[in-house]
């Protein structure tokens, strides 16, 4: 039970990719075999897929708000984004919080009929959640807002 909740755990670290994008801190990186590990990890579970489709998923949430950012605008800003070092920044993330072993069972688990499984839901998971949270934050905002007196 406890190896299936690291792995929630992680799971629900990726979910939350957008919101906390960089620290600006610069981290030691792992040895060169758990370093191969997380980058193996990230690839089997579609890390890059998934913040590109959560990001075009913000960015239609973010047209609402500011209805002048066109399409062609979001695939500019989509060009000069580095994904690759947003991927890397990740690596001493990962090697703070998971043994080697647990990386390794993470990609077993990823591997399995179950894990692909997941990362193809992983998308549409993401994109319902954030919906509720959205709207969740709203009552919440409104809750907070006529509390206060407004």
């Amino acid at each position: 039970m406890r190896a299936f909740q690291k792995m929630f755990a992680a799971i629900v670290m990726l979910a939350a990719i957008p919101m906390v994008l960089s620290t600006g801190s610069v981290a030691e990186m792992p040895e060169a075999s758990k370093q191969d590990d997380i980058h193996t990890l990230l690839q089997v579970m579609n890390t890059r897929e998934i913040i590109e489709q959560t990001l075009d998923q913000m960015v239609v949430n973010m047209r609402q708000a500011m209805p002048a950012l066109t399409e062609e605008m979001w695939e500019e800003i989509k060009l000069e984004m580095d994904f690759d070092a947003l991927l890397e920044s990740y690596v001493p993330i990962y090697d703070k919080y998971l043994s080697q072993e647990e990386i390794q069972g993470l990609i077993t688990f990823y591997r399995s009929e179950v894990g692909r499984q997941f990362v193809e839901a992983t998308p549409q998971i993401t994109q319902e959640t954030m919906k509720v949270g959205q709207e969740w934050g709203q009552k919440l905002n409104q809750l907070v807002m006529s509390k206060m007196g407004y």
